[in-house]
């Protein structure tokens, strides 16, 4: 591969994280203020309890181990056409623990409505990551 392709690649792939970045700015803009929630600080927990933080430990921890076994079956398989099953759950996985927030919020901060931000969050991501795995198939694939 030459230099101007790989160039390309590397812009193509910037603008596209852009593209997303801004979408989700806007996407979490709009639901904080039709839900009426706080801004959450980014990449932090905020466990509702000591048995949501305990969970949730499990449950990524978990998550980890089924990822890199479904990615290494992914890389020793055999299988070149269509999306490989293992691939397709590696890329969802994440969205377990963010299924157990939603839960832990609905359940023990009921007055709140941050477990309807959550659950709009995760679709919009589970969202973004189908079209991804689409996107991939499309043009590695077919």
């Amino acid at each position: 591969m030459n230099n101007d392709v790989l160039g390309n690649i590397w812009l193509d792939l910037a603008v596209f994280v852009l593209i997303i970045s801004f979408l989700h700015f806007v996407f979490s803009k709009l639901m904080r203020r039709l839900l009426k929630v706080e801004k959450r600080k980014p990449f932090s927990y905020n466990y509702v309890n000591d048995q949501h933080k305990k969970g949730d430990k499990i449950i990524r921890t978990l998550v980890v181990i089924i990822a890199i076994i479904a990615l290494g079956i992914h890389y020793n398989s055999e299988v070149t056409t269509g999306i490989p099953v293992a691939l397709i759950i590696a890329m969802l996985l994440p969205l377990i623990p963010e299924l157990y927030r939603i839960y832990m919020e609905k359940k023990y901060q009921s007055y709140s409505k941050n477990y309807k931000y959550t659950l709009a969050e995760t679709l919009f991501w589970t969202t973004i990551i189908v079209f991804c795995i689409l996107l991939i198939y499309r043009l590695y694939y077919l």
